[in-house]
């Protein structure tokens, strides 16, 4: 007897690339003294374009774990952001400090992308737990853009 399994293309991807993020983020990098600040925000920098990618990818797809998991990659590169911030201020560098805030201010934009993308599923999904966490994850992108500076669009 044989037996047919029908895969979806889409879900195989989806699952290598939650496969690929979940050992990059069980493999954090180490801050001490190991890498350079330029080293750390080339790593915001991925890590904030692989966030953007996962944020549109939810939208389209009306996918709340993986607009969940965005939200995680974006608030990591924030704490990253925030270390080399500190950095730039106590060295006195404004380089740093300004290529730090150009690497904060793309982590906002990606926010911006997991609330849009929140916002839809809360709207468009039809099980209350999950409107329940979309919800909860558009006051949280809220949260986060309020710590950015400045007010959450609307």
């Amino acid at each position: 007897m044989k037996h047919i399994i029908l895969i979806n293309k889409k879900c195989v991807l989806t699952f290598l690339l939650c496969s690929l993020l979940t050992v990059g983020l069980l493999t954090p990098p180490t801050f001490g003294g190991e890498l350079s600040s330029k080293e750390i925000l080339e790593m915001v920098e991925e890590q904030s374009f692989r966030a953007s990618l996962m944020a549109v990818e939810a939208k389209a797809t009306d996918d709340y774990y993986m607009a969940q998991q965005a939200f995680a990659l974006a608030t990591e590169a924030a704490g990253w952001v925030a270390e080399v911030s500190e950095i730039a201020h106590r060295m006195s560098n404004a380089e740093l400090g300004r290529t730090a805030h150009d690497a904060a201010s793309k982590i906002r934009v990606v926010i911006i992308h997991v609330q849009i993308a929140a916002r839809q599923i809360s709207d468009t999904n039809l099980d209350p737990e999950i409107i329940h966490a979309a919800n909860f994850l558009v006051n949280s992108c809220e949260l986060a853009l309020r710590q950015f500076g400045g007010p959450a669009p609307r």
